[in-house]
């Protein structure tokens, strides 16, 4: 090797020599700087919660609520009709009066029943008599006949007159029946209590069968009716809670609950009928 090549050989020599410890000295400055792990280091530091930031879980029930207007009215209600053509002669009660079941209501005029019925009883009266006339003669003809001292013939029409006497006996008494029940219908009496929402007739009317004279209600049981739609019917159950605002009386509640549910669907609306029943109000509402 001459001079020249063992210079050159020398200079990268060195060169090499200082990378390899400049690449030691790197190493060991990183290694003096890197944090040491330990049992103690390695665990990352606890979180640290504030009372406001912890909200405690609980079970609640998911409450959906319908809106929906609907009508009071009353469970148990009624319009007394006219069960006899007469004339009233008097009328006990005004709107909104009170009344007892079984209380008079409304009198008719009885004058021609009573007459009727006087005429009734007295045909009563003669068919049985006739009847008993009748029933002394067949047993005279039935003795006669086994004497032989008449024919069977008469014998049977004799006996044929008692039937039709017994039947005209029947008819007679049942015409008198009917007479009975209809002057009793004359005293018109409430069938059931509550209080009187309207007066239809006035004394000196005359009244046809089957004409309105009184209608009651009964304000102890109310109900409110009201329609949900098709699609919200799946979300009402029988027995849910039910939160009643009346017009008129302010913002105060009435809690009632679902007591029926219509199966079908009203024509036309596609919407259902149910209904809310409500406890007694001591009075406070009103139908309609």
């Amino acid at each position: 090797i001459g001079g020249e090549d063992m210079k050159r050989t020398k200079r990268l020599v060195g060169v090499v020599l200082a990378m390899v410890a400049l690449a030691a000295a790197t190493a060991l400055a990183l290694r003096s700087t890197k944090p040491q792990d330990s049992p103690s280091n390695s665990a990352a530091p606890p979180l640290e919660f504030t009372a406001a930031d912890v909200v405690a879980l609980t079970a609640r029930l998911v409450v959906v609520e319908l809106a929906m207007p609907g009508s009071v009215q009353a469970l148990s209600q009624a319009t007394v009709r006219a069960k006899v053509p007469a004339e009233v002669r008097a009328v006990h009660i005004r709107d909104g009066d009170r009344v007892r079941q079984g209380q008079v209501l409304v009198e008719f005029d009885t004058a021609a029943l009573k007459a009727q019925l006087a005429e009734r009883s007295a045909t009563l009266a003669s068919a049985r008599a006739n009847l008993a006339q009748a029933q002394r003669t067949r047993q005279v003809n039935a003795q006669l006949v086994e004497k032989s001292f008449i024919s069977q013939n008469a014998f049977d029409n004799a006996d044929a007159a008692l039937r039709a006497q017994a039947a005209a006996v029947d008819v007679a008494q049942a015409q008198l029946a009917q007479t009975q029940l209809t002057l009793d219908d004359a005293v018109v009496r409430a069938p059931i209590g509550g209080h009187v929402s309207r007066r239809h007739v006035q004394p000196g009317e005359k009244a046809g069968v089957d004409a309105p004279l009184v209608s009651i209600v009964d304000l102890s049981r109310l109900e409110v009716q009201t329609q949900a739609a098709v699609s919200d019917v799946a979300r009402i159950a029988l027995g849910a809670p039910a939160q009643v605002v009346v017009e008129g009386i302010g913002e105060r509640r009435f809690v009632g609950r679902v007591e029926r549910i219509n199966p079908g669907a009203e024509p036309g609306t596609r919407s259902i009928n149910f209904f809310v029943s409500l406890p007694d109000q001591g009075g406070l509402l009103r139908v309609g």
